[in-house]
């Protein structure tokens, strides 16, 4: 059952009941002679008097007194008060929750071309709430509203377009009621509106004017819009190919939490398609892509892990055709581990920093250790924030040592470090499958 949201003219926000700014934030006396005009009858001042007392403008807050005001408005036909007294009753606000009340008030006001209450009664036969449930007659309610301009109905009127809910499947019309709603600063209907231009549905495929639909979006923080955009100029999709632009917006969506752009964002690493290439860091995003069941992320880590694992096991057979000694002292152990990692004694060398990494790999979640970590560094990268977050969260040091050590030392101690990382990854995974000790 698609969720639906009851609306009411009020509080300008995700509930609405009848914005009249004007009629808000009176004075004292103002107050005083609404008061009186509402006691003695009069509609307007009683529906004004009873949205004061439901959001506590001017007024203490009281939602018995914001029904009482209501009611008395809506029962002499006062359109706005019917439609606020339905939205009392659906959520129940000063009143017993009662949806059949609900509709027989937003009835009332949608009768009198009440816009929000012609929406609000759409989602009572949207959501079958009061009424049997029936997609047909919330479409028609629906379409009352939104030609009259209202966006939520319009944007509903999209959807239901785009996905043939109560109506048959029709890209075109979606295209017209998305571009209305998206004319007015609506960023879902903009990035809807882009990802239609991008796949030409409903509208001539033109990836110029997908662009300019999803940077609508994602000025406005719309992290599939971001990440649309991202997209578009690391395939030069309607804009030149920037891989820099498309890390910038790729971030901003993955950082959100996106799991499509975290994803996304990791490929750009493994790649070095606007950063330098980083295959630890590129793990991270992927995991925290995978934690939330993004499959490509899952066989994206999967991939990278086991193309490590392979690397590894390639240089232990090398190293034991050219009958490299194999003995246990710290020093032929450290030689077989470069040697594993494909990687230099010098290389290895640009990464010793003892003060630093040696703390952290003494205990990682040492708070000294952390303390020591970011004054030494502070916010100067931003992929070190990154891994001092991802230590804090997961207890994951490897990642983080791979992420500082990148920063610290360089290409070979970089390769070394991602060769570790994923060397410890893939053995915890045995660990977890009971497959090694």
């Amino acid at each position: 059952m698609r969720k639906t949201t009851v609306y009411a003219l009020l509080l300008c926000g995700s509930l609405f009941l009848f914005c009249d700014y004007a009629a808000l934030s009176q004075s004292k006396s103002d107050i005083a002679t609404l008061k009186a005009r509402a006691t003695n009858g009069d509609a307007e001042a009683q529906w004004k008097l009873g949205k004061m007392y439901s959001s506590g403008d001017g007024v203490p807050k009281d939602s018995a007194k914001a029904v009482y005001w209501t009611r008395k408005g809506a029962e002499q036909g006062h359109a706005k008060a019917q439609n606020n007294l339905g939205v009392a009753y659906s959520n129940g606000e000063g009143v017993s929750k009662d949806y059949q009340q609900a509709l027989y008030w937003f009835r009332k006001s949608a009768d009198q071309g009440i816009a929000v209450a012609q929406y609000n009664l759409g989602t009572m036969y949207d959501s079958g709430q009061g009424v049997p449930r029936d997609s047909a007659q919330a479409m028609i309610w629906y379409r009352k509203a939104a030609e009259q301009g209202y966006a939520q109905a319009q944007k509903i009127l999209g959807d239901n377009y785009f996905f043939g809910h109560g109506v048959p499947k029709d890209y075109s019309e979606a295209a017209i009621w998305f571009r209305k709603v998206a004319d007015q600063g609506n960023a879902e209907a903009q990035f809807a509106l882009g990802d239609m231009y991008s796949k030409g549905k409903g509208v001539p495929k033109d990836f110029e004017q997908a662009v300019v639909w999803y940077r609508k979006a994602a000025d406005q923080g719309d992290a599939r819009a971001q990440t649309s955009l991202g997209y578009s100029y690391s395939e030069g999709q309607g804009v030149p190919k920037d891989y820099e632009q498309a890390v910038i917006w790729t971030r901003k969506a993955a950082e959100q939490g996106f799991d499509r752009a975290q994803n996304n964002l990791g490929v750009m690493y493994e790649n070095g398609e606007g950063v330098l290439k980083n295959n630890a860091t590129a793990a991270i995003w992927y995991s925290k892509a995978a934690d939330q069941g993004d499959e490509d992320a899952q066989a994206n880590l999967e991939r990278l892990q086991a193309k490590n694992e392979g690397t590894s096991q390639n240089s232990q057979a090398q190293s034991a055709g050219q009958g490299t000694n194999t003995g246990t002292s710290a020093e032929t152990k450290a030689r077989n581990e470069l040697d594993e990692c494909g990687i230099t004694v010098e290389d290895a060398n640009s990464c010793h920093k003892p003060d630093l990494i040696g703390a952290i790999r003494k205990d990682p979640m040492i708070p000294d250790a952390l303390t020591k970590w970011e004054t030494a560094l502070g916010q100067a990268n931003g992929d070190l924030m990154l891994a001092i977050n991802h230590l804090r969260a997961t207890g994951d040091s490897y990642t983080a040592n791979v992420v500082i050590q990148d920063v610290l030392g360089g290409e070979g101690c970089l390769k070394w470090a991602e060769c570790q990382f994923l060397k410890q990854q893939a053995r915890y995974n045995r660990i977890r499958n009971g497959a090694d000790q």
